[in-house]
């Protein structure tokens, strides 16, 4: 399931198409974001036990380790895992809300943080620096890839298959489908690859930092260490 603002409704299709529960809504902070978990645990369908969860908040107000906490502990305990976008906008209180969400996982060792902060530079965002909507499709893949491969899901016979031993990448949704490129679990940065789904893998270097998909055969990536798009 994820739940956002309006940065996260540019790629609620996309979210959606790939089975993704999505609740997103313009101008949304982080006591609106608050009373959807309520309101969707509640409804028990989306939102109970063993659901994954993503959420981004923080790009429309400031944020507060109490407001933050104030979310999380509404989701249910046997929800999970959960996932917290870094947020990216030309707003004085972005830079302390990013430190706000990147010190969640220390505080709520069950949550875990996806850096859209990171990547967002490089998606081709709206005039305003902060929205996905503008330049074709490209930004919403960037975002809903994002998000899918944190989750690492990836579409396996008409279900969903959790790969655990990978971090974060892509997935050629616009394409095949089955192309996808993540980060192996504390390995160095290495890249791994699929062209079946998922079924297996091949590792391709180390190093690198950020990945993403832009079609079956078009990788794109950022090394830790070095400068430039890969």
């Amino acid at each position: 399931i994820a739940i956002g603002e309006s940065v996260m409704v540019g790629a609620a299709s996309d979210l959606r198409g790939a089975g993704v529960f999505t609740d997103a809504k313009e101008n949304r902070g982080p006591e609106g974001v608050k009373n959807t978990v309520i309101s969707l645990r509640d409804d028990k369908r989306p939102l109970g036990d063993g659901t994954a969860v993503v959420i981004q908040v923080g790009t429309n107000a400031a944020l507060t380790d109490a407001a933050l906490d104030a979310i999380i502990d509404e989701i249910p305990a046997g929800a999970g895992p959960v996932y917290f976008l870094t947020v990216y906008a030309d707003l004085a209180y972005i830079d302390r809300n990013n430190e706000l969400i990147g010190a969640l996982p220390g505080r709520h060792p069950g949550v875990s943080v996806i850096d859209w902060h990171l990547v967002a530079p490089n998606a081709y965002l709206c005039a305003d620096g902060i929205h996905i909507t503008c330049n074709g499709t490209y930004p919403a893949l960037v975002y809903s890839n994002l998000i899918l491969a944190a989750l690492a899901v990836h579409i396996n016979g008409g279900r969903f298959r959790f790969v655990e031993d990978l971090d974060f990448g892509g997935v050629d949704w616009a394409d095949t489908g089955k192309r996808l490129l993540a980060h192996r679990h504390e390995s160095g940065g290495m890249l791994a690859t699929s062209d079946d789904g998922g079924a297996t893998w091949k590792d391709l270097e180390k190093g690198f930092l950020n990945c993403g998909v832009l079609d079956h055969n078009t990788f794109v990536a950022t090394k830790a260490k070095e400068k430039g798009i890969w």
